[in-house]
């Protein structure tokens, strides 16, 4: 790409083929580093003191992305997400959501399942069940409360959903439309 621009002086009008093979680079690029799982771990801060660590992994297999990860938070919090997961398909359409928390002698574990527009929570709250159903939005974006790390999540939709529209807004003539 850089050859193209500098020796060519791909700079010039028409500019369309440069843009296009920057934009093919990049997606390259992405899908290349996109099979690696990739690891982080955030340190949680409440009043700038700090109050936690969590640990994410972001995995991409043929069939979808994966989230998991697992918290600890000290004082205001008191808090442990010992096992968090949330899987998405391919057009980062949800799947399912199982978060683990403990809190002193409380025990809460959540599973939640996504079928079109429909999502269905089973959540066990110190050995008591239940069960919740709720209508969602088709691109809903399901997110594990208090695990900042998860809105890394957040972030690729909405670079996904950015790359899709800048590539179906090619119309066909080569360049922007």
């Amino acid at each position: 790409h850089m050859f193209s621009v500098v020796f060519l002086r791909a700079y010039r009008k028409p500019r369309e083929l440069t843009w296009l093979s920057g934009m093919l680079l990049l997606f390259l690029i992405g899908e290349a580093t996109a099979q690696t799982s990739a690891a982080q771990s955030f340190r949680v801060f409440v009043r700038g003191v700090a109050a936690g660590s969590e640990e994410v992994t972001l995995l991409e297999a043929p069939e979808g992305y994966t989230l998991r990860g697992s918290a600890r938070f000290n004082e205001p919090l008191n808090l442990s997400i010992e096992y968090w997961e949330a899987r998405y398909d391919r057009a980062w359409k949800p799947i399912e959501l199982s978060v683990n928390i403990v809190e002193g002698t409380n025990r809460w574990t959540v599973h939640t399942t996504v079928t079109g527009t429909n999502a269905y929570s089973d959540i066990t709250q110190n050995g008591q069940n239940q069960r919740r159903n709720q209508i969602v939005t088709a691109d809903t974006v399901l997110l594990p409360n208090l695990v900042f790390g998860a809105y890394e999540a957040l972030g690729l939709f909405v670079l996904w959903r950015i790359a899709r529209k800048v590539t179906s807004g090619l119309g066909g003539r080569g360049h922007w439309t």
